[in-house]
């Protein structure tokens, strides 16, 4: 497959050469996005974090893409933006299907929201909120399983589990205020 000399300049780790593409595929990408997403900024940010992904991917994974799988920039940019989009777009109805049944499912206790005790599946429920790895590690860490088992199962150390466990809580417990607001 013969590449134009910006597209093997990028593959061999130049990301200055991805600026050629952005700027000749931008307005396509973008309707793309804003297609899905329905609004400029949102557009505008899938556009930008696909780029970044883009320029994040290590030169062996390029090679693997373009050299060896044969795989069209374009194609993939237009693949990676709807993507993309479609996980924001899921992960905006999860937050408010899950804020919508705690609502619905407290909506006649006969006690106040404050006095409430945050249960073990609710708190599952809201881990879904959090960014995919500090999920994963906080549900792990909700089944039983220990710092030392999570930080093997995701290559981490022992402290950064616990911080990591930590984080995830204080957000959740933010989430749940927030919520019962």
């Amino acid at each position: 497959m013969p590449y134009t000399e910006s597209i093997e300049a990028f593959i061999f780790g130049n990301n200055d050469a991805l600026a050629h593409y952005y700027n000749e595929w931008k307005a396509e990408l973008f309707l793309v996005a804003y297609h899905y997403m329905r609004n400029s900024d949102d557009a505008e940010d899938v556009l930008a974090d696909c780029f970044e992904k883009l320029m994040n991917m290590s030169i062996e994974r390029r090679k693997e893409k373009f050299d060896r799988q044969k795989i069209y920039l374009k194609h993939l940019l237009l693949v990676m933006v709807k993507n993309r989009c479609i996980d924001i777009l899921r992960t905006t109805e999860n937050r408010r299907r899950i804020q919508q049944n705690l609502f619905r499912i407290n909506k006649d206790k006969t006690y106040a929201f404050e006095n409430m005790i945050l249960d073990k599946e609710s708190f599952k429920s809201l881990c879904h909120c959090l960014p995919k790895k500090e999920s994963q590690i906080l549900t792990m860490h909700l089944d039983g399983h220990s710092h030392e088992e999570i930080a093997k199962n995701f290559t981490l150390s022992e402290k950064t589990v616990k911080n990591n466990i930590t984080i995830a809580k204080s957000k959740v417990r933010l989430l749940w205020q927030d919520f019962m607001a």
